[in-house]
């Protein structure tokens, strides 16, 4: 058992973790369960802290090489200003995958999400969410045909064609861009209207 742990992890002599918890219980098949909280600061090679875990409490499993998250999770990452809350966070050290099959939330600058189920690359810079709900823009496809579709409508929204003539275009108009257009939830405070 040990208590005021600050940890500190490098690699080629440059500082990459640093692990801070109140009370770390040592089990003898090397499990590690820090049950009074948590909290993990990583680092870019430059030095910048670049994400921030917290947890209320956590455990590794050496076995299958896996870090757990329980309670209130927050994960920030600090560069793409991204923020992740969720009641159960998994981080596979082997796949260098982070997942969860619990609701969770992600924040952003601009838009929040919700889901139920994620999976994420190590520095949730990519990831998949399940089950999305919330207000943000999906976009498919590049050039010409991209269609950009609303979270709260996922049917495509793209211009009609303003003609029934369905005879082949000209060459020149086979090379102008479809006109997106997107669909917002109507607010009554005017925040969408693009006049304010």
């Amino acid at each position: 058992m040990f208590e005021e742990i600050n940890t500190l992890y490098s690699e080629e002599a440059l500082l990459r973790i640093k692990l801070e918890s109140k009370l770390q219980l040592v089990q003898q098949n090397g499990d590690v369960m820090h049950p009074k909280g948590l909290k993990i600061s990583v680092y870019e090679p430059d030095g910048t802290k670049s994400n921030v875990v917290r947890a209320d409490s956590a455990i590794y499993v050496k076995e299958t090489d896996t870090y757990s998250a329980f309670g209130k999770v927050e994960v920030i990452n600090l560069i793409e200003m991204q923020r992740v809350n969720t009641e159960e966070l998994h981080w596979d050290k082997r796949k260098k995958e982070i997942y969860t099959s619990k609701p969770l939330s992600i924040t952003t600058p601009n838009e929040t999400i919700f889901g139920i189920g994620m999976t994420s690359n190590e520095t949730f810079s990519r990831y998949k969410i399940w089950k999305t709900t919330g207000i943000f823009n999906v976009v498919e496809g590049a050039g010409p045909n991209t269609v950009v579709r609303d979270s709260t409508d996922f049917r495509p929204t793209m211009q009609a064609p303003t003609s029934p003539d369905l005879t082949p275009p000209k060459k020149e108009e086979e090379s102008a861009p479809t006109k997106i257009v997107q669909k917002l939830p109507f607010r009554k405070d005017g925040f969408n209207d693009p006049k304010k």
